[in-house]
């Protein structure tokens, strides 16, 4: 009689012909897996139907003052097929999840199965990513789309004054004094909230993100319109993400420049309603 070689520890295991079972830990990742995407899919869902039914409804995913899925919700992207993305997330992750519970269960599925399975994924990688490129190309056309970093910003020079500027930080005090100003810069810019498109305030720190409204067909072109106001008719230096503007004052502000900056952005807000 001939011994059959021991199989090492952690490989895929024959059940029978053409049947695989895989190692605890990758059957608990696949699990796991499932439900975090099954239950982000779900929540994504009730998000969008909220927001259909309400415009100014606030998602429960904006989570910082600047990046917000809100305003990603009604772009084009997010409806691909004709419905919602998320929709697809259930029916894929549902699969996902019924694969796990039986991988866990020790269930030999058929190596086709698992072929298709992989094969599903790459082709969901591949389908987000190009959501991903067309909701940054959906800007207008004199707009950069997709800004990235510059190939100068970390030279020598540049390195030794960001670290003397971190010096500046410590000696004088400048984060304990932001920290001191937060309650008024807060109370100052939540006061925007009854502005014409304003969908959404958040701040934290001297920082603040400002959610407007998209114009039907034209997600970002009220943010842009709002960066060129801001700088060429009030005077006024701030960022955009979209429809978000997005608001970070240097830390030497003072109460009354707090004041004049949220009088300005009242302006650049009814300038592009």
């Amino acid at each position: 009689m001939s011994a059959q070689p021991a199989e090492r520890s952690g490989d895929l295991t024959p059940a029978s012909t053409g049947e695989v079972r895989v190692p605890a830990l990758s059957a608990w990742w696949v699990l796991i897996a499932g439900l975090s995407g099954l239950f982000a899919s779900m929540t994504l869902t009730v998000e969008k139907i909220k927001i259909l039914l309400n415009p100014s409804y606030v998602p429960s995913c904006n989570i910082n003052p600047i990046v917000s899925c809100g305003s990603v919700m009604v772009t084009p992207q997010a409806s691909v097929l004709g419905f919602p993305n998320p929709l697809l997330g259930i029916v894929g992750f549902t699969v996902v999840v019924v694969t796990g519970v039986l991988a866990v269960a020790k269930v030999p599925l058929p190596r086709w199965y698992w072929i298709g399975l992989a094969a599903g994924i790459l082709m969901g990688a591949v389908f987000v990513q190009k959501a991903i490129y067309d909701a940054f190309m959906q800007g207008p056309p004199n707009a950069v789309e997709f800004f990235h970093g510059y190939t100068y910003s970390a030279n020598p020079v540049a390195c030794a004054a960001a670290l003397a500027t971190l010096d500046i930080y410590r000696d004088e005090k400048l984060f304990e004094r932001a920290r001191a100003l937060e309650p008024k810069w807060t109370d100052a810019i939540l006061s925007l909230k009854n502005e014409p498109n304003v969908v959404d305030i958040r701040s934290v720190g001297l920082t603040a993100g400002i959610d407007l409204t998209s114009r039907p067909d034209q997600p970002g072109k009220r943010g842009f319109d709002a960066l060129n106001s801001a700088f060429f008719d009030n005077d006024l230096m701030m960022r955009t993400a979209g429809d978000t503007l997005a608001l970070t004052p240097p830390l030497i502000i003072s109460e009354e420049q707090i004041g004049e900056i949220v009088d300005k952005v009242a302006k650049v807000i009814r300038a592009v309603a």
